[in-house]
């Protein structure tokens, strides 16, 4: 993690890919918000319409919807919902 986040501060002159990985390496360590803020940082500072960066911010969505707890209910409804308008507007930026 170390060299990713020091390759992301060098004058490369896209830190995309660092950034993503740092995001995927983080969701696969179950540290969604810290996830999630590297993929919010790919879009809000670098690249507006990253695909994989809104491919993990809708993972961490369905990811949220899955694991909510009681099951089957409306409010589990309305995550996966919001999971699946996610995969929907990845999309939009193809």
């Amino acid at each position: 993690m170390q060299w990713i986040d020091e390759a992301s501060k060098s004058k490369a002159k896209a830190p995309i890919n660092q950034h993503c990985l740092k995001g995927k390496i983080l969701f696969e360590m179950k540290k969604y918000n810290e996830s999630a803020n590297e993929f919010k940082f790919v879009i809000e500072k670098i690249l507006g319409n990253d695909s994989y960066s809104f491919l993990g911010l809708a993972d961490i969505a369905f990811k949220n919807a899955i694991d909510y707890k009681p099951c089957g209910s409306s409010e589990q409804d309305k995550l996966l919902g919001k999971a699946y308008g996610k995969y929907l507007e990845i999309l939009s930026h193809d």
